[in-house]
Protein backbone atom coordinates (compact mmCIF):
# COMPACT_ATOMS: atom_id res chain seq x y z
CA UNK A 1 0.00 0.00 0.00
CA UNK A 2 2.93 2.20 0.59
CA UNK A 3 4.44 1.65 -2.52
CA UNK A 4 1.43 2.13 -4.41
CA UNK A 5 1.21 5.77 -2.42
CA UNK A 6 4.71 6.35 -2.77
CA UNK A 7 4.58 5.73 -7.06
CA UNK A 8 1.10 7.81 -7.41
CA UNK A 9 3.03 10.86 -5.41
CA UNK A 10 6.36 10.51 -7.90
CA UNK A 11 4.12 10.38 -11.02
CA UNK A 12 1.90 13.50 -10.00
CA UNK A 13 4.68 15.34 -9.02
CA UNK A 14 6.69 14.69 -12.24
CA UNK A 15 3.65 15.18 -14.67
CA UNK A 16 2.89 18.67 -13.05
CA UNK A 17 6.87 18.98 -13.85
CA UNK A 18 6.37 18.25 -17.54
CA UNK A 19 3.46 20.10 -18.17
CA UNK A 20 4.78 23.82 -16.83
CA UNK A 21 4.67 26.07 -18.95
CA UNK A 22 8.08 27.51 -20.44
CA UNK A 23 8.37 30.85 -20.57
CA UNK A 24 10.65 31.65 -24.09
CA UNK A 25 12.36 35.47 -23.08
CA UNK A 26 15.12 36.73 -25.64
CA UNK A 27 17.14 39.72 -25.79
CA UNK A 28 18.84 41.88 -28.74
CA UNK A 29 20.72 44.99 -29.55
CA UNK A 30 18.92 47.64 -31.84
CA UNK A 31 20.51 49.78 -34.27
CA UNK A 32 19.81 52.57 -31.85
CA UNK A 33 21.95 50.52 -29.52
CA UNK A 34 19.80 49.81 -26.76
CA UNK A 35 18.71 45.96 -25.40
CA UNK A 36 15.34 45.10 -26.51
CA UNK A 37 14.29 42.15 -24.51
CA UNK A 38 10.99 40.35 -25.34
CA UNK A 39 8.73 37.29 -24.14
CA UNK A 40 7.37 35.29 -26.83
CA UNK A 41 5.51 33.54 -24.68
CA UNK A 42 1.96 34.48 -23.80
CA UNK A 43 0.97 35.82 -20.89
CA UNK A 44 0.09 38.74 -18.78
CA UNK A 45 2.10 41.98 -18.78
CA UNK A 46 1.54 42.36 -14.96
CA UNK A 47 2.96 39.24 -13.71
CA UNK A 48 6.80 39.92 -15.19
CA UNK A 49 9.41 41.95 -14.15
CA UNK A 50 12.99 42.54 -15.52
CA UNK A 51 15.91 43.38 -13.56
CA UNK A 52 19.68 44.32 -15.41
CA UNK A 53 22.60 43.90 -13.20
CA UNK A 54 26.35 44.46 -13.34
CA UNK A 55 28.68 41.84 -12.32
CA UNK A 56 28.64 41.88 -8.88
CA UNK A 57 24.76 41.98 -8.98
CA UNK A 58 23.94 45.25 -8.47
CA UNK A 59 20.82 46.52 -10.07
CA UNK A 60 21.47 49.08 -13.25
CA UNK A 61 17.70 49.15 -14.51
CA UNK A 62 14.40 47.33 -14.47
CA UNK A 63 10.68 47.54 -14.31
CA UNK A 64 7.66 46.20 -15.44
CA UNK A 65 7.72 44.97 -19.13
CA UNK A 66 5.21 46.51 -21.52
CA UNK A 67 1.91 45.47 -22.78
CA UNK A 68 3.63 44.43 -25.75
CA UNK A 69 5.73 41.83 -23.03
CA UNK A 70 8.94 43.86 -24.41
CA UNK A 71 11.70 45.75 -21.98
CA UNK A 72 14.11 48.36 -23.29
CA UNK A 73 17.15 49.67 -21.81
CA UNK A 74 20.25 51.43 -22.88
CA UNK A 75 22.91 48.73 -23.40
CA UNK A 76 25.36 48.60 -20.36
CA UNK A 77 29.15 49.91 -20.96
CA UNK A 78 30.53 47.00 -18.59
CA UNK A 79 29.15 42.85 -17.94
CA UNK A 80 25.46 42.80 -17.36
CA UNK A 81 23.12 40.44 -16.75
CA UNK A 82 19.31 40.37 -17.86
CA UNK A 83 17.21 38.75 -15.23
CA UNK A 84 13.04 37.60 -16.01
CA UNK A 85 11.16 37.49 -13.25
CA UNK A 86 7.06 35.77 -13.16
CA UNK A 87 5.25 37.11 -10.11
CA UNK A 88 8.56 37.68 -8.39
CA UNK A 89 10.37 34.52 -8.67
CA UNK A 90 13.30 34.38 -11.26
CA UNK A 91 12.47 32.44 -14.19
CA UNK A 92 15.89 33.23 -16.61
CA UNK A 93 19.04 35.10 -16.99
CA UNK A 94 20.51 36.34 -19.93
CA UNK A 95 24.27 36.64 -19.99
CA UNK A 96 24.98 40.75 -21.61
CA UNK A 97 27.95 38.89 -23.56
CA UNK A 98 25.38 36.84 -24.88
CA UNK A 99 23.16 39.43 -26.92
CA UNK A 100 24.19 40.55 -29.99
CA UNK A 101 24.51 44.30 -30.94
CA UNK A 102 24.63 45.48 -34.66
CA UNK A 103 27.23 47.89 -34.94
CA UNK A 104 26.14 51.29 -36.53
CA UNK A 105 27.73 50.31 -39.72
CA UNK A 106 25.38 47.82 -40.21
CA UNK A 107 22.22 50.11 -39.46
CA UNK A 108 20.72 52.03 -42.29
CA UNK A 109 21.23 55.87 -41.72
CA UNK A 110 18.57 58.18 -39.85
CA UNK A 111 16.14 60.58 -41.96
Amino acid sequence: MRKTASSLLIMALLSGTASAAKIDFSCAGTCDQTILCEILSEGNASDFDVKVTDASGIDIAGGQVNEYLEFEFPQPENNYGVLLFNRNEQVTRINGSDINVPCKCKCPPKD
